[in-house]
């Protein structure tokens, strides 16, 4: 009977749906982290390359933030 199949019923009886929408949900958040893990800006871009290659030099946290934020604000005015 048509009328006799529930959507509940369809899932329960029907794997290839719960595994389809597993899927979906998976991929949807593979590309919203890819998406999102990017910098935003150049001026972003270019910090986070200053800042990673002073941070490998041995500068600590802070010297190297300060240096890469000085480095990609050069010429920038308020």
């Amino acid at each position: 009977m048509p009328g006799n199949r529930t959507p509940l019923k369809i899932m329960k009886n029907d794997n290839k749906i719960i595994i389809l929408a597993i899927a979906i949900i998976l991929s949807a958040i593979i590309v919203a982290y890819a998406i999102m893990n990017k910098p935003v800006s150049s001026l972003d871009d270019c910090y986070d390359k200053v800042y990673k290659e002073y941070k490998g030099e041995g500068y600590d946290d802070a010297g190297a933030a300060l240096i890469a934020r000085k480095y990609c604000l050069k010429g920038v005015s308020f």
